[in-house]
This record gives structure tokens, C-alpha cells and sequence, in this order.
């Protein structure tokens, strides 16, 4: 018997899909993007910053080119939205509002070059309030960087590359006296860079590479 038309698995019975949708600097991203989208991962964590990682497909085949390692769109420094849930079902819940803090190419064995994006947020772990002060920020976030190092089995001396991003000139001194606290006499590589961050209140970012 021929049938002219799809016919659901189960009648009426509904089917939950997963969608999510990303903003970079409040502006939806288009189906151009969406489609190169390999996975999206939230991290909610009641003892660190909530996170989130996406796998992006970074190979133009027809013009055999890298797609977005070499454009500006995830550049870091980006404000970035990601938005969640169920297709068609109700609106979407926004996850996380951050900012882009690190690109990491990476060239799995027979398969297209893949582009992970990955960002913290500078808020406390409720989400909603962040300290006031340069200082109370500052440890705040060494704190949760030395979190995410003993989880990975690492410490402070594991860390190869240091790059800070002031708010503003005048906490420079602060930002050396905070960073000699927590590393001492270990010197991995340090950059400071002086810029407007993404919310008014924050004071400072701090991107960080560790290797052992």
C-alpha cells in the first residue's frame, strides 16, 4: 500500500528536540552558522563559574579554507548569549549571558577541523551579583581558577600563559599584587591588556593556559 505522506512513530504522541539558539553581541545567529554547529554544552556548578563549550565545524570544503578561526565572529572579548530548550515547545531559556574567552583549533584524525569556543561568566555562583571591588573580583576569580586546576590535577605552577584584561590603567598595581599572591615565584608567560569589558561592573578577565 502507498503512502503519500510521513506518518508519525507514535500518533498522537508528542517528540521533545532539543534547539538551542546563540547570540554573539545580542544578534541571533543565522542557519549559515547554526549548521556548522557540531555540539553545545552548558555547564551549571554550584562551586564554579557556570560554563559552556561549543564545536563548531571549522573547514569550508568547497573553498578549502578555515571558516571562523580567521574572522572575527568568535573573536574573544565577544558578548555571547546561549539559549535552550525544546523545539517548538515553549520559548527558550537563556542559559548563560558571557563572554568569549578562548578559541582552541583542534584537528581530529579524518574528520573536518573543528573550532571549540569556550567562556566563563564574572558573576558569583548564583548567577546574578558580582563583587564590587577590583580586589574581591580578583580573588573571586583566582580562586576558581585554582578550582578548575585541582580538578584537572594541576596547581598555579602548571600554568604556562597568564593574559589579564583591566577595566581600567589604575589597577595595575592591584592586578601585579593579586598575581605574585597566587603565583609566587612562578613566571609563565603574562599579558596585560587595558579595555572595555563586557558588563560596566566588571573590573578585570583573566584567561589562563595550564599544562603539565
Amino acid at each position: 500500500m502507498a503512502i503519500s505522506q510521513a506518518m508519525p512513530i507514535y500518533k498522537d504522541q508528542d517528540f521533545y528536540v532539543p534547539y538551542f539558539e546563540v547570540k554573539i553581541e545580542g544578534r541571533p545567529q543565522g542557519q549559515d552558522v547554526i549548521k556548522d554547529i557540531l555540539s553545545v554544552s552548558y555547564t551549571d556548578n554550584i562551586t564554579e563559574f557556570d560554563s559552556f563549550d561549543i564545536t563548531i565545524n571549522n573547514w569550508d570544503a568547497e573553498k578549502r579554507d578555515f571558516k571562523y578561526s580567521d574572522s572575527q565572529l568568535f573573536d574573544p572579548g565577544k558578548k555571547i548569549e546561549l539559549w535552550m530548550g525544546y523545539y517548538g515547545k515553549s520559548k527558550l531559556r537563556m542559559m548563560l549571558k558571557g563572554e568569549i574567552t578562548s578559541l582552541r583549533p583542534a584537528f581530529p584524525s579524518g574528520a573536518p577541523s573543528t573550532l571549540v569556543i569556550s567562556g566563563l561568566n564574572g558573576y558569583r555562583t548564583d548567577g546574578k551579583t558580582m563583587p564590587a571591588s577590583f580586589e574581591e573580583q580578583g580573588e573571586q576569580i583566582w580562586q576558581h581558577l585554582g578550582t578548575i586546576l585541582r580538578a584537572a590535577a594541576m596547581d598555579y605552577s602548571d600554568l604556562v600563559s597568564v593574559r589579564t584584561y583591566l577595566a581600567a590603567p589604575e589597577y595595575r598595581a592591584a592586578n601585579t599584587a593579586l598575581r605574585m599572591k597566587y603565583l609566587g615565584g612562578h613566571q609563565p608567560s603574562l599579558t596585560v591588556v587595558c579595555c572595555q569589558l563586557l558588563e560596566p561592573e566588571w573590573k578585570l578577565e583573566v584567561e589562563a593556559m595550564a599544562a603539565k
